[in-house]
């Protein structure tokens, strides 16, 4: 066995039993990233061998598993045939009924719809990462079975593109508009954005250094209807009707357009963080993230302390590819770098599972952000196995417990 192994198996045992082996972000970062990808190596060396011992009788095995790659490591035809995918998700009609949202002209605008609907019950919740594991899968079966795209859903690996531009090579990443190929505008960034805020306040973020706005790449036709803004607070309830008028209470409180709920435009937010310098977790987010010994501090890492200001790595993500959910929290899917984003937010939730998945696939989260409403307010039960998770017309319910392994069934998948 070679060391890099040694070393790597040695995490992975150290980190199931909630010691802490990666160096702490304060040290040098390429060191930090070195290990982690000894230790994701072993992950993936376990995740593996587990899936090769397996016989017929289980859901996943060998014959059956697909792999999401990094979205750099897809070649260029790859990466094309990605990107037409999406373009037809935009270009078929919605399964929303236009009396419910008469903003949602696609099917693509159906998973917007979805996300503005279930904004306060899914985000600072128990099913969080569950009901976007599902939201995703459900868009990478959109884009498989009504647009005929052979792949799988790509992901961002954020600390692979930080350095740039401070690192040369870097500087032409595959996430920014090149050609046909890129989900641009802007460095990191899909679809076309508009430059203020629903409420018109600054966000005090830095601009990236030695870039300007593009309108431009295979995306840039995409012109997202936004919903109401990340500043409505309050439980939305399950009916309908009661949920839409809520929603358009929200928005209009906020001072948005009437987005999705009616035709008109509602507003989004530029910003382009330079993140190896301004949000130091990117750097190291990956050893920080799965050093975690419990769901809980995994979470409060991930998503941010809601009531302390920090972001985490999910919302410096959203910053990084043009404001989401800077200006819009609700509408963030509108901007196609969502999913990208987002998969690689089930990637590390699905390592960390791996580190221990007897107990990391079973136990949920029991902290203020395990219940059934945003940041438990108000006090509501914790989330269980039993609930369901609902993404309305994007796609069919499941419940939580079908989404806590991605290679238990019947999701089967892994990442490389």
């Amino acid at each position: 066995m070679k060391l890099s192994q040694v070393v790597g198996v040695a995490a992975l045992a150290s980190l199931a039993t909630g010691a802490a082996v990666l160096q702490s972000r304060d040290d040098d970062l390429s060191t930090a990233e070195q290990e982690v990808k000894q230790l994701v190596a072993a992950i993936e060396r376990k995740a593996f061998a587990e899936l090769e011992s397996r016989d017929k009788s289980f859901e996943c095995t060998t014959e059956n598993i697909v792999y999401r790659q990094e979205y750099g490591d897809l070649s260029k035809d790859q990466r094309l045939d990605y990107v037409k995918a999406v373009q037809c998700l935009m270009n078929l009609p919605a399964n929303t009924p236009s009396d419910y949202a008469p903003g949602a002209k696609s099917r693509y605008d159906d998973f917007v719809v979805t996300h503005i609907n279930h904004t306060l019950d899914a985000h600072y919740t128990g099913n969080f990462m569950a009901w976007h594991r599902w939201f995703i899968y459900t868009y990478e079966t959109a884009l498989r079975d009504e647009c005929g795209y052979k792949g799988y859903q790509p992901y961002w690996d954020w600390p692979k593109y930080a350095p740039a531009p401070k690192t040369p090579h870097l500087q032409r990443r595959p996430l920014q508009p090149r050609r046909q190929r890129g989900m641009g505008p802007g460095p990191a960034g899909l679809g076309r954005h508009f430059t203020r805020r629903c409420d018109g306040r600054p966000l005090h973020a830095p601009a990236r250094p030695g870039r300007r706005l593009r309108h431009d790449g295979a995306l840039r036709q995409h012109d997202g209807q936004p919903g109401p803004h990340r500043g409505a607070r309050g439980r939305v309830a399950a009916e309908p009707a009661e949920r839409r008028a809520r929603v358009q209470s929200a928005a209009a409180e906020a001072g948005c357009g009437a987005g999705y709920w009616g035709a008109g435009w509602g507003c989004l937010l530029n910003v382009f963080v330079y993140v190896a310098d301004t949000f130091p977790p990117f750097g190291t987010a990956k050893s920080d993230l799965l050093r975690k010994p419990n769901i809980t501090e995994y979470r409060f890492l991930s998503e941010g302390g809601f009531n302390n200001g920090e972001i985490g790595p999910h919302g410096g993500g959203h910053y990084t590819i043009n404001g989401d959910p800077g200006g819009d929290l609700w509408v963030s899917p509108a901007e196609p770098a969502f999913w990208v984003h987002h998969g690689n937010m089930d990637r590390m939730w699905t390592l960390w599972q791996a580190i221990d998945p007897e107990n990391r696939t079973v136990l949920l989260d029991e902290g203020p952000y395990g219940h059934t409403t945003w940041n438990n307010e108000p006090p509501s039960p914790l989330t269980t196995m039993d609930d369901v998770i609902n993404i309305g017309w994007a796609g069919p319910p499941t419940t939580m417990r079908e989404m806590m392994s991605t290679t238990a069934g019947p999701l089967c998948y892994f990442y490389k």
